[in-house]
């Protein structure tokens, strides 16, 4: 077996951080078949990340040495960027 570039694991940890970033944005809700719920604009339903989900995060922020951002303002601008799920938690499907 080959050892993985330093350029395919920049990739694979950039990867990493992209999903992190996405996750922490919403997971999208799935029916008992697998399939996105989608909204009546045809988006998919988003829910807040699981624990699990949360859990993966928190380790790969830890692995990586990202402990806190180091001012106020800069959790302030991440906090920004995090929807709102308060009162999303009631939807309706067709199935």
């Amino acid at each position: 077996m080959t050892k993985a570039t330093e350029a395919e694991l920049g990739e694979i940890h950039g990867g990493m951080a992209t999903w992190c970033k996405l996750v922490l944005q919403g997971v999208p809700l799935m029916d008992s078949d697998g399939n996105a719920v989608l909204k009546p604009d045809g988006q998919p339903w988003l829910v807040p990340p699981s624990s699990a989900h949360l859990n993966v995060i928190r380790q790969f922020l830890k692995d990586n040495k990202i402990d806190n951002p180091s001012t106020p303002k800069e959790i302030e601008d991440v906090v920004s960027t995090l929807p709102d799920f308060a009162g999303e938690s009631s939807f309706h499907t067709n199935h």
